[in-house]
């Protein structure tokens, strides 16, 4: 966690912030797979089943295999977190190789982590996404079981394309000091190519039963995996007892910034220790 920095004035509950994201990053591609050879008896299917949406992209195999929407398993990777942790589910499935779509939802239907090609459709010449995937988030501030979803977006037996939830559970084993929640005005999001405004609104409650000193600070990941900022923090902060306060925020995405899926992460921190509290984080997505 970086040093935090002395914050001017005081922290009210109607705190408006605006903050403009410019990002100029790239996206490095690779080599999709070969095509799909002629001789094979299914060579004609992604001329006549896929290429009317997939208009970019490479004409292979893994393009329009029967990747299929049965024996999906989503598993994370330990039993039991601690708030804030970052949390990796390991999404299996599919019958065939395929491109497909991966996304993770926490409990609050709010989509926190997204695996889609370069385009956000197919491969475009890029890295596309198979199974198996991993998807990532932060666990919740607050202790217990938490349901998730993982969910699989792509082809389900040539009847077209669709969602497929998958529910597992997250277990926190205990609640943090303070708890910090990012809630985005709609989940998922998307913005346009000529950009727009990111509205949200973050929650932080001490859940003590005494005074609490935090630092708090907001990063946003791009989509080459950058983890850009602090875009605002560290701010310090001192809640009371059951204090809670709710500051809005607005992001202005310029036109410029790459196409992709970024992440917006809310981080809290203990400043004596230097250690996070507790974390929180949702995608939006900038489309082509």
């Amino acid at each position: 966690m970086a040093a935090p920095v002395q914050a001017r004035g005081l922290i009210v509950f109607s705190l408006a912030l605006v903050v403009t994201v410019a990002l100029i990053v790239g996206y490095s591609s690779t080599a999709d797979s070969a095509p799909c050879p002629a001789s094979s008896p299914y060579s004609h299917y992604f001329s006549g089943r896929c290429s009317g949406c997939h208009t970019n992209d490479s004409i292979t195999c893994n393009g329009c295999h029967e990747h299929g929407d049965r024996y999906l398993t989503a598993i994370p990777h330990k039993s039991s977190y601690a708030p804030g942790e970052e949390v990796i589910v390991n999404f299996y499935g599919g019958e065939e190789y395929g491109w497909v779509r991966g996304m993770l939802v926490d409990m609050t239907s709010t989509e926190v982590d997204r695996l889609t090609g370069p385009t956000l459709m197919g491969n475009d010449g890029g890295p596309q996404i198979e199974f198996p995937m991993e998807l990532k988030g932060r666990a919740p501030g607050r202790a217990g079981n938490h349901t998730w979803t993982a969910k699989y977006f792509g082809n389900r037996d040539g009847s077209g394309h669709s969602d497929v939830d998958v529910p597992f559970t997250i277990n926190v084993a205990a609640t943090a000091d303070v708890v910090v929640d990012v809630i985005p005005s709609t989940s998922p999001l998307f913005f346009p190519s000529s950009g727009g405004t990111l509205d949200c609104t973050v929650v932080m409650e001490n859940t003590t039963a005494s005074y609490v000193p935090f630092v708090a600070a907001i990063y946003v990941r791009t989509p080459s995996g950058l983890h850009y900022g602090p875009i605002l923090g560290w701010v310090n902060i001192t809640l009371p007892a059951g204090g809670v306060i709710t500051p809005s925020l607005s992001i202005a995405l310029p036109g410029s910034a790459p196409t992709g899926v970024y992440s917006l992460n809310v981080y809290v921190g203990d400043p004596a220790t230097s250690t996070l509290i507790d974390a929180d984080s949702f995608d939006f997505v900038k489309e082509p």
